[in-house]
């Protein structure tokens, strides 16, 4: 198995091409997170404790939320 993210920078058609024993449905498209499901996970991760508050305020995830893009 497989789990990869593609960035705008890299053709997502690739896949197959590269890996041809990959069956044609499995490629799964994902949505982006919008802000509200992305301040959900944060606050999930502080919570969980898997994340240090003083490391990942609320600045600091709407940074790493524009920076991926919304990607999860």
């Amino acid at each position: 198995m497989m789990v990869g993210a593609f960035s705008h920078s890299t053709a997502v058609g690739k896949l197959r091409k590269d890996l041809p024993d990959v069956p044609s449905n499995a490629h799964v498209m994902f949505p982006r997170y919008t802000l509200d499901e992305a301040a959900a996970v944060s606050h999930y991760y502080l919570r969980q404790r898997l994340i240090r508050r003083e490391a990942f305020s609320d600045e600091g995830w709407k940074k790493l939320y524009y920076l991926a893009n919304g990607n999860g």
